[in-house]
């Protein structure tokens, strides 16, 4: 079985950074509210036509580019591909690579939804908001 997702997010606002790789200072966490901008992975393969949603909120956190993020979560193997993709994949920002995915944690629903937020390595340029963030990572691939 093989399966993969590919999103592209054009935010003009800004960016709150991740874990595994290019994070600086701790993990905090933040309540959703209606700021926060739904990003639909779309699947290709065997999960053809389905979506998993990740909602995001990004932009200067002190110096640094910040991430707050969570995906709503599905059942079964949609959401064991899902947060296997999630642990490889990485945020782009222009082309270059801003900080692993593996931070966002699964939520049921957005009521009482509870985003991680990480502070990136990156340093925030005026102009970064109106750059383009995008979710890349290699196929997800489950064995059982």
């Amino acid at each position: 079985m093989r399966c993969s997702l590919l999103v592209a997010l054009g935010l003009a606002a800004s960016l709150t950074a991740c874990a595994t790789y290019g994070v600086v200072g701790p993990v905090t966490y933040r309540s959703y509210d209606q700021q926060f901008q739904k990003l639909p992975l779309q699947w290709s393969g065997t999960y053809q036509g389905k979506t998993t949603d990740i909602y995001l909120k990004w932009g200067k956190q002190g110096s640094q580019i910040g991430i707050c993020g969570f995906y709503i979560e599905s059942s079964g193997m949609e959401e064991d591909l899902t947060a296997e993709w999630l642990k490889n994949a990485y945020f782009v920002l222009d082309g270059t690579k801003v900080v692993s995915s593996s931070f966002l944690p699964p939520q049921e629903s957005l009521e009482g939804a509870i985003a991680t937020c990480v502070t990136t390595k990156m340093k925030y340029e005026p102009d970064m908001k109106h750059k383009h963030l995008s979710l890349a990572g290699p196929p997800a691939r489950l064995y059982y």
